[in-house]
């Protein structure tokens, strides 16, 4: 298969895989510190997949969720993606700041909104400095995007260049926790512009 010019062979999907493993590691490690409980992560899937397959393994429909879009950039490009299920987001703003948060959406104020970026901010930042210290590149995160209930919206309006029939490789992770009785998911998505993916393959030596 290609993305452009680019073939997707074992190599360049366990490449990413890695990288996916060691990014939302470090993430989820930096956001179960602050949440004071453990998170735990699946093994990311990397797919070569258009906008619709990518909602529609996410099935995002359906996902009642926080959409947080990161993009980066400098050595190489791209957009990070964070969704919280709705009831995961309730839970880290009622550990953080208010236990009596009821968690509906439209009561979500500039203080919770602020909130929410932070700590994307904060996974993006975890997450791309894993990626950086393992191919040794610079990359840094760009301005946000927030949007409450509708992941489907933030996906489509930040690939809004990518043509619906075209594909581009996604690295998706799930993390998930179990606090007070109750199991909460959540995911990031890792979207490397094609040039990107064949510097990490170059400067990691993999042909």
């Amino acid at each position: 298969m290609l993305v452009k010019n680019l073939p997707i062979d074992e190599n360049i999907i366990a490449t990413l895989t890695e990288l996916g493993n060691v990014g939302v590691g470090k993430a989820t490690n930096s956001l179960s510190k602050m949440l004071g409980f453990t998170l735990n992560i699946d093994i990311p899937d990397v797919t070569l997949a258009n906008i619709d397959d990518i909602k529609n393994n996410l099935n995002f429909s359906k996902l009642n969720a926080v959409g947080v879009s990161v993009p980066f950039e400098n050595d190489i490009q791209g957009t990070l993606f964070f969704i919280l299920e709705q009831d995961f987001a309730a839970e880290i703003i009622r550990s953080l700041v208010d236990d009596e948060y009821s968690g509906e959406m439209f009561n979500f104020n500039e203080e919770i909104s602020s909130l929410i970026q932070e700590i994307a901010n904060m996974m993006a930042a975890s997450y791309l400095s894993a990626i950086s210290k393992y191919t040794d590149m610079r990359v840094f995160t760009s301005s946000q995007t927030l949007y409450l209930n509708n992941p489907d919206v933030l996906l489509t309006y930040q690939i809004k260049e990518l043509p619906d029939d075209e594909h581009t490789i996604c690295v998706s992770s799930k993390f998930s926790a179990t606090n007070n009785g109750k199991n909460f998911d959540g995911y990031v998505l890792f979207l490397p512009k094609d040039q990107s993916i064949e510097k990490i393959m170059k400067i990691l030596g993999i042909e």
